[in-house]
């Protein structure tokens, strides 16, 4: 039995990502609002600048499609209908719940889209039989009652005599009940675990393009089964063309998964070259038409919000996934972020974001009976998304979020191959390890940083100073609406405190973790 009979209802979803989007406290990363709420700021909420130096580069590396999308927009819109609410709480909030609904939300009715289409190929328990069976090769339902002729050919290669008519269901011809769980207790396993995955509660509820990406991958998954659900048409690769080109426009590192994905459409299509050809003309012709219009979209986009503030025209193109590959491919630049070994994706991250279910997806592709075996091919775009990934030396456990569809997809099959003891015993280490990584990410991780940040903009005037000391970077224009000045000192020392609290010149809050309280609480000159 599954955990759960039926997939989770999209209302306890979306209440599920809502809650980790509001009542989250913790701060995942400076990305979260150094590369989409402070770059549309100043335009909305005329806020003093703090931006990233990648926007405000002349070749600027980050898209402003996501920040307009997820803070831009609900900014305005609640600007629009009621000025006095957007206080600092809602500016932290409003790009998270805007995320949890305008991109979680999406993806996962995606992943249930491509796991109800996928559950018609898969076997329902006690009709599953050894392949090429008449029971595993048809429908399972139709499966369920036979003709007397085809009863009589079943019996004379089993060397059995039966006698039943045809209205009979022919329940002794069946083959015998196997382990292989039902297409339904797939579907509802998918749900749960895409609903209860912290990956997707925490990073798809938060302003990341990371979320985004992993949205462009299960889009892609299902656009892609349809197509071949539909012959490998070459007119049909339309939707499939447009969410890979959208996926590697926002984020560049989806040219991993779209690379895995083309493998597994090339050997749908039998790898026939004259089969192949419409559909990559096809493909190839929307991709181009997508990426045009976004960079022309683009560019009027940074001369709107962006021109006053950095000082460029952008009288040229924008393109900025063009610049963000050339720059992460300099050995350098990429250093100046830190550097792992190669191999941390591959053995740490992945067990990070997974836990118990990348272990489900591994016994999946390796060992997996009847129904792994037919999803197996969605974790090729994920590993080979993996392989990509694993050359850069710079590798942070939320850059695979989008193999979460995969994961859970394959993940799934295996868990319904389990007995009803290794299902449960999976279930309840999917509970813990959840709850834990939940704890830890959604709520210890820097989760006094943004509070923190919203009671001082309340409190701090035109002349204060806020200081960040030991924190990750402070989300400014929380802060800075309310005309404080933002000082961030990162990790430096006491002495680096010392200057910026004499440089301040009115009142002066520190925002420091606990562990320098008692630092703080002494005298420092």
């Amino acid at each position: 039995m599954c955990l759960f009979s039926k997939p989770p209802p999209l209302a306890l979803v979306a209440a599920l990502l809502l809650a980790a989007a509001v009542v989250s406290p913790s701060y995942l990363h400076p990305d979260e609002h150094h590369q989409t709420a402070e770059l549309v700021a100043p335009s909305v909420l005329a806020t003093r600048p703090h931006l990233p130096w990648e926007a405000t580069a002349a070749a600027p590396l980050r898209s402003l499609y996501i920040p307009w999308l997820v803070a831009g927009l609900p900014w305005m819109l609640i600007s629009a209908i009621a000025p006095s609410a957007l206080t600092p709480s809602v500016i932290v909030a409003a790009p998270r719940i805007a995320s949890a609904l305008f991109i979680a939300l999406p993806a996962h009715c995606c992943v249930m889209a491509l796991a109800r289409a996928l559950s018609k190929d898969v076997p329902d328990a006690g009709v599953a039989g050894r392949p090429g069976s008449a029971a595993s090769a048809s429908s399972p339902r139709k499966a369920s009652v036979r003709s007397t002729s085809q009863v009589r050919r079943e019996g004379l290669r089993l060397r059995h005599r039966h006698s039943v008519t045809d209205e009979e269901p022919l329940a002794s011809a069946q083959p015998p009940p196997s382990s292989v769980g039902d297409a339904h207790g797939f579907v509802a396993s998918v749900g749960w675990l895409m609903a209860t995955a912290w990956p997707v509660l925490i990073i798809g509820a938060r302003p990341l393009a990371n979320g985004v990406e992993a949205a462009a991958a299960a889009a892609a998954l299902l656009t892609a089964d349809r197509w071949r659900r539909r012959d490998c048409n070459a007119s049909d690769i339309v939707p499939v063309a447009v969410v890979v080109a959208l996926g590697i426009y926002l984020r560049p590192s989806f040219l991993g998964f779209a690379g895995g994905l083309a493998l597994v459409m090339a050997s749908w299509a039998g790898w026939d070259p004259k089969r192949m050809f419409g559909s990559v003309a096809v493909g190839l012709a929307v991709v181009a038409g997508v990426w045009l219009a976004a960079a022309c979209g683009e560019t009027l986009l940074y001369r709107y919000t962006l021109s006053d503030h950095t000082g460029h025209n952008y009288e040229a193109l924008v393109v900025p996934p063009i610049n963000f590959v050339a720059y992460n491919g300099d050995a350098a630049s990429v250093a100046s972020h830190g550097l792992h070994p190669r191999a941390t994706h591959a053995l740490v991250n992945t067990v990070m974001l997974f836990g118990p279910l990348w272990a489900m997806a591994g016994y999946g592709l390796a060992a997996g009976r009847q129904m792994s075996a037919g999803l197996r091919w969605v974790m090729v775009p994920a590993l080979a998304f993996l392989c990509l990934l694993s050359i850069v030396p710079h590798q942070e456990p939320r850059f695979l979020a989008p193999m979460m569809a995969s994961v859970a997809v394959l993940g799934a099959g295996a868990v319904q191959e389990l007995g009803p003891i290794g299902r449960k015993r999976f279930w309840a280490s999917w509970a813990v390890f959840n709850l834990a990584t939940l704890g830890v990410f959604g709520v210890l991780h820097q989760g006094g940083v943004v509070p923190g940040a919203v009671w001082v903009a309340s409190e701090a005037g035109p002349d204060a100073t806020v200081v960040g000391f030991h924190t990750y970077m402070l989300p400014a224009h929380v802060i800075a609406r309310s005309g404080a000045r933002v000082v961030d000192l990162g990790g430096t020392g006491v002495s680096a405190l010392v200057e910026a609290l004499s440089r301040s010149g009115g009142r002066a809050f520190v925002l420091a973790p606990s562990t320098r309280h008692r630092l703080l609480s002494a005298p420092l000159v």
